[in-house]
């Protein structure tokens, strides 16, 4: 925040202060300072590549936030991405599930029945409990 005071026309500050909101999981204030940080880009063409970082944070957050409007009209910006085309379909399938659940509490039970979840095998935690006895060969060496 220092830093954003210290050189207010400077964009870097900024956008670290939109990446760091996004990483600790506050997308409302990751969206924020992404749209004062594409405001301050306005001279820029959208096809650069602080811009395009800065459109993709901002759809992502969007979409965590249920914004989908803004998600969808961001998404419009982003060119030549590979995350465009999954981010297209993840943004379609996210406005067909809150159509499905207007509640944020039955969407979020229905997100999370449909994540995949992970089944390690069982070996692997009877190799964790099951005590290990050395054999001669090593009792010896």
């Amino acid at each position: 925040m220092d830093a954003a005071r210290l050189a207010p026309l400077d964009v870097k500050p900024v956008s670290n202060i939109s990446a760091v909101n996004f990483e600790m999981g506050n997308y409302v204030g990751a969206a924020i300072f992404a749209q004062k940080a594409l405001g301050m880009l306005d001279s820029e063409e959208d096809s650069s590549r602080s811009k395009q970082t800065l459109l993709l944070r901002l759809a992502r957050a969007s979409v965590y936030t249920r914004n989908l409007g803004t998600a969808e009209k961001t998404l419009k910006r982003i060119t030549g991405s590979v995350d465009e085309s999954l981010l297209s379909a993840w943004i379609s399938h996210t406005v067909k599930l809150s159509t499905q659940y207007p509640k944020t509490a039955d969407f979020r039970l229905r997100v999370l029945d449909e994540l995949p979840r992970f089944n390690p095998p069982m070996y692997v935690f009877l190799a964790q409990v099951t005590p290990r006895f050395p054999n001669t060969y090593e009792a010896a060496g």
